[in-house]
């Protein structure tokens, strides 16, 4: 139950986010506005800039600062009045919700569970982008809305997996989530005005998109990434024969719904493959500009290849098919290439003797830590806790004294070790006297 109540927050969060993100930049549910890349383009460049540059001490202010531009440009875009303006209205929304997706991934990242999160953060979103629409609330105040609550809930995200950590197999499976965007997208484009003029219930075809994120986080035989992977190509095909074999309008009824599921699969592949990662202003920047990329890219594709379109959509597939048949055949005998559970997300071995300390540290104590793990100086915990200084070294004391270390360094290597094991050596540490702390 308390796991439950933890995980509330953060779900709804990440929904409202998500709310924002199809209700305004997006156009809605099914997406269909054509100046889409207008908003795409400047994001990706936003992500590669925070993938680069992008520090754990200094991101907080620019997560809270993207937050505050969106806002602002979401309520400028409530008094525009012609599609013009609101294209160039996308551009700078783009850049801004740039460190808002990164510092929701380091959000999810940080919580108990956060594959089960995540996919209910996508229903909330998704299911409150339909409701508001239905409800004839106009997007930009819809986006709006949902933006202002999930600053209402908090306004930074947790940091303390936010570390400079290396990133080893961050791109195992980008390229191919880069590739089924492109291509599904120029699917989905294509069929998508073929289905809204025979729809008979405009909207359904979210269902299966929810249903195949749910599915995701939560049936064991997807446990393994390349079998999500290999599922969400197999549901894009399926919905490509439908559309081609089946008599309209069952076609584009079936095509488009199985092109949802197959959306939904691929994208809990994404995220639960950017959340094994500790670093995530690295994994979630570099992840979501792979995904944004490809959007983008079917977009354009579909702008540009005019004839072309069903033949290019055809060998895409087919192409991208193979390639995810001949991972599938190499990676199903590897271990290590499951995706975290929802049940039992996998966490780094530091979790749980952090979490055997944190039980025992005051709410203070507790916020100076996590500042500490991720090795920020005093001074900036301080300003980030809005404490004095001498205030934070008191408590690292006590948080010394309560871990049974004299210094940061040996509280380092003590989070590190497994539970139960013992420092330096096999030998325990003794409670430290105040006058040996060290900072």
């Amino acid at each position: 139950m308390q796991q439950i109540k933890s995980g509330i927050k953060p779900a709804v969060l990440f929904g409202c986010f998500v709310c924002w993100l199809t209700a305004f930049p997006m156009g809605g549910l099914p997406v269909a506005r054509a100046d889409l890349p207008w908003f795409l383009l400047p994001h990706v460049l936003g992500l590669l800039v925070i993938y680069r540059f992008a520090r754990p001490a200094s991101f907080l202010s620019v997560f809270r600062f993207g937050l505050a531009v969106s806002i602002l440009l979401t309520l400028a875009a409530l008094g525009m009045g012609h599609d013009d303006a609101m294209t160039w209205m996308l551009v700078p929304v783009g850049l801004s919700a740039a460190p808002i997706a990164v510092g929701m991934g380091m959000m999810l990242r940080s919580s108990a569970a956060p594959v089960a999160i995540a996919a209910a953060g996508l229903v909330i979103g998704n299911v409150g982008t339909v409701v508001l629409a239905g409800a004839e609330v106009s997007l930009p105040l819809a986006g709006l809305l949902a933006l202002i609550l999930g600053a209402v809930v908090t306004a930074q995200p947790r940091q303390e997996v936010a570390a400079q950590t290396p990133t080893p197999g961050l791109l195992r499976y980008l390229p191919f989530i880069f590739a089924f965007e492109i291509i599904s997208g120029l699917m989905f484009v294509v069929l998508l005005p073929d289905y809204l003029a025979v729809a008979l219930w405009p909207g359904s075809e979210i269902l299966a998109y929810i249903g195949a994120a749910l599915a995701a986080a939560h049936w064991p035989l997807f446990r393994r990434a390349h079998r999500l992977l290999a599922a969400g190509v197999s549901l894009a095909i399926c919905g490509m024969l439908s559309w081609y074999a089946l008599p309209s309008p069952l076609s584009e009824h079936v095509a488009i719904h199985l092109l949802m599921a197959a959306f939904g699969a691929v994208n809990m592949l994404l995220l639960t493959h950017v959340l094994r990662f500790d670093n995530q202003l690295r994994a979630h920047s570099l992840g979501l500009a792979a995904l944004c990329s490809g959007i983008a890219g079917g977009y354009l594709l579909y702008q540009w290849l005019g004839p072309w379109l069903d033949a290019v959509a055809i060998i895409g597939m087919v192409s991208l098919n193979l390639a995810v048949l001949v991972l599938y055949v190499i990676e199903r005998e590897m271990p290590g290439a499951a995706v975290p559970s929802a049940a039992a997300p996998q966490a780094p071995p530091v979790r749980t003797r952090l979490e055997d300390l944190l039980t025992r540290l005051s709410a203070q104590e507790q916020q100076v830590l996590e500042a500490a793990t991720i090795g920020l100086t005093y001074r900036a915990i301080s300003e980030q806790l809005g404490v004095s200084e001498s205030s934070v070294k008191t408590y690292m004391q006590r948080i010394y004294r309560k871990a049974g270390v004299f210094s940061r360094p040996q509280l380092m290597a003590w989070l590190e070790q497994p539970n139960g094991a013992d420092n330096d050596g096999g030998k325990p540490l003794t409670a430290a006297a105040p006058s040996q702390v060290q900072p």
